[in-house]
């Protein structure tokens, strides 16, 4: 069972402080996690980090989901970066483009590199900067990422913006994740 917690901060640096208490022992744990949370107003072009799930990650009940990202994804993220051979990912990422005065294109791309370096996935998104009204903002990016014929190994996931204004500003975020032959006693 996952549990997942929205909090808003502003630009800044952070540390987060999480303790658990398991009763029936009366074992105590703790994580300390240090924390960046970017300005999205800074740079031409800048990427939100990237939620994560998949279809097998799906099965798995949370607790309170998050009702704004339940609207752009077909599941809750994970954390988990561990999934089963065949399963399929999915992706959100914000891209803030904050050149939004002058009529441009932004070119996003994701691909799964294997560990050897062999390009085995790749998706092309193109959005318009009339979208923002002459504003600056961010545009929702999502896509669904196929794990069919990857075999068991390392990979690494890159969402990459390519803004056409200008020297083409680019913002990107790699995620490094595993495929694994799927446990078979589970699977029972």
């Amino acid at each position: 069972m996952r549990t997942l917690s929205r909090f808003e901060l502003p630009p800044g640096r952070y540390q987060l402080r999480v303790v658990a208490n398991e009763l029936a022992t009366k074992s105590v744990g703790s994580v300390l996690y240090d924390l960046d949370v970017p300005d999205f107003t800074k740079g031409p072009l800048v990427m939100s980090g990237v939620a994560l799930t998949s279809a097998a990650s799906s099965r798995v009940p949370t607790v309170r989901p998050d009702d704004e990202l339940r609207q752009v994804m077909p599941a809750p993220p994970v954390g988990n970066r561990v999934f089963p051979v065949g399963d399929e990912l999915s992706l959100f990422a914000e891209i803030y483009d904050n050149a939004g005065g002058s009529p441009h294109k932004v070119d996003i791309t994701t691909t799964v590199t294997a560990d050897e370096g062999k390009e085995l996935f790749k998706s092309e998104d193109t959005r318009d900067s009339s979208e923002l009204q002459g504003k600056s903002g961010g545009y929702g990016y999502s896509t669904r990422v196929p794990l069919q014929g990857m075999p068991p190994g390392l990979y690494v996931l890159k969402v990459e913006a390519r803004s056409r204004l200008g020297q083409g500003p680019t913002a990107n975020r790699q995620v490094q994740f595993r495929i694994t032959e799927p446990d078979r006693e589970s699977a029972k």
